[in-house]
Parts: C-alpha cells; sequence; structure tokens
C-alpha cells in the first residue's frame, strides 16, 4: 500500500493463500463506498478474484463469509476474502475489471463477463437470498478491455477484435470487428477509441443500436498496450517505449490520413512518425 502524499510504501499485503491457490495478480480495481470507506479488487490468472478491505477492523466481513468458504485472510489490519459464487466462476485468467454504477463488471481471457452486486458483496455464498451476481455472457473470445463510454454504456473488447457496447443493465446494444486483438479503450470526444495489437487505434460512433467505425489510425508499428485522456487528447504507449499524445479534435475533423501526417482543409499537422 503506497501514501500517494510522500510516494512511499506504507504497507504489504502477503495473500498467502495455499501454493496451490497461488497466481499472478493482473488487475486491480479500487471501489469507494459512499459511506467513505474502500476496499481493493484484485484479479488473478486463475480467475480468482481478491477483495481488500482497507478498513482497520472487518470483523464483520470475516465472520459472515467464513460461513462459506476458508479463502478469508486475516493480514493485521486488512482482511482479504475471495469472491466466491457456486454459479460463477471465471475458467481464465482475469484480464480486466470496470466500476458500472454499483457494480462490479469482470472479463476473462475465457470469454466470460460477470456483473458482480459489490454493494452486497459480504454476502455468504451459501445465504438463502436469491444474488444479484450475473453472467452476461460466455465463449465469445477472451475479454482484453473495458470501458465507461458515458453515464449508461459499457465498452468491451476481445481478443478476436470483437468491439460490443452494453447498456449499464447488461443488454448488448451493438458489436463491431476490429479485425486486430483489442487491448485497451477509452472514451474521448463523444466517440469510443480502441487500441489493437496490429498498432492501430480505431473510433467508433454509435448511431442507433449500430456500431460504426469512424476512423482508423496507424499510431505505432507495435501493439497498443494502453490509452488515457486528458481534457483535449488521448495518450497511447506501446512495449517499446513509445508514448505518443493525439489531438482529440484533429482526428475528429474531416479529413484524410496519412502515414505519420494528420491533413485536414485548413492545417497541416505533422504527427510522429510510427513508431
Amino acid at each position: 500500500i503506497w501514501d500517494p502524499q510522500n510516494v512511499v510504501q506504507v504497507d504489504e499485503i502477503n495473500l498467502n493463500v495455499p501454493a496451490a491457490a497461488r497466481a499472478a495478480v493482473l488487475c486491480l480495481l479500487y471501489y469507494a463506498r459512499e459511506d467513505g470507506e474502500g476496499e481493493v479488487w484484485a484479479g488473478t490468472a486463475a480467475g480468482q478474484i481478491w477483495r481488500i478491505s482497507l478498513r482497520a477492523h472487518y470483523s464483520p466481513l470475516q465472520s459472515e463469509a467464513s460461513t462459506a468458504s476458508n479463502h478469508v485472510i486475516d493480514t493485521g489490519g486488512y482482511t482479504v476474502v475471495e469472491m466466491e459464487r457456486p454459479h460463477l466462476k471465471h475458467q481464465g485468467a482475469l484480464r480486466c475489471m470496470l466500476r458500472v454504477g454499483d457494480d462490479v463488471w469482470t472479463g476473462s481471457y475465457s470469454g466470460e463477463i460477470f456483473v458482480w452486486d459489490a454493494l452486497h458483496a459480504d454476502k455468504a455464498a451459501n445465504s438463502p437470498e436469491p444474488s444479484a451476481d450475473r453472467m452476461l455472457q460466455r465463449g465469445h473470445g477472451a475479454v482484453k478491455a473495458m470501458a465507461m463510454l458515458h453515464s449508461d454504456l459499457v465498452l468491451t473488447g476481445h481478443r478476436s477484435g470483437a468491439v460490443q457496447i452494453w447498456t449499464i443493465e447488461g443488454i448488448r446494444q451493438s458489436w463491431a470487428s476490429g479485425n486486430a486483438s483489442v487491448k485497451c479503450a477509452v472514451e474521448a470526444g463523444g466517440l469510443a477509441w480502441t487500441g489493437h495489437a496490429d498498432g492501430n487505434f480505431r473510433l467508433w460512433s454509435l448511431l442507433g443500436d449500430r456500431l460504426q467505425l469512424f476512423r482508423s489510425v496507424k499510431a505505432h508499428k507495435t501493439a497498443i498496450l494502453a490509452m488515457v485522456r486528458d481534457a483535449d487528447s488521448v495518450w497511447s504507449c506501446t512495449k517499446n517505449g513509445t508514448l505518443r499524445q493525439w489531438s482529440i479534435a484533429l482526428l475528429l475533423e474531416d479529413r484524410t490520413v496519412e502515414p505519420g501526417v494528420l491533413i485536414s482543409s485548413n492545417r497541416n499537422a505533422n504527427v510522429l512518425p510510427s513508431a
């Protein structure tokens, strides 16, 4: 655990699970609650989900969850609990997590997309009350990326190149193919941006219930691993250390795109050569 003010390590958590259950942690999500408390969700290569309480004393969670699972770990100040539901289990590595309203969506290499009722995540797995946790899909290609487009739409990107748009209720609204594996996604300028294994990022618009490709840009020579936006631009990076900044306004203009140069009707803007 790191102190953001001084950028120093203030604590370390060792899950200390049995050797057979240990797996690399591939993604993290911070879930803030309205009461001011929070927890970190950690997804592993074995498809597990661990919830790490940031409360100094979390005995209610430990006592309730322990009735259903022995995967409750007291780390001396933090409590770590594995999310377990009889009907929900990721079969492949858990690659991405996203908070959607009060829920948490998780996606795996084996293609499952699960929705977890995070507000009631402390409910024991053997509780007689019905659980709101549910599965949206299984077997439609590894889920590599998730992003909120705005307050009521979610994008999922897949290794097959598929891009899917969902309502926050979990209804699939649109689908399209990006031709190359999706690595990351972000919303900018009212469009969905997806970064792909072929070094391209693609801009998508949603017209009614149809997802339409607005523009494809050869941004890098190698796969785009991550993207993030600021007020005016989108940043992209690759495994060879290249980091690029792209003007949102310029890419939304009506113009042709040539390698290394973005040409519009009123100006030419030089862009770094592909790398």
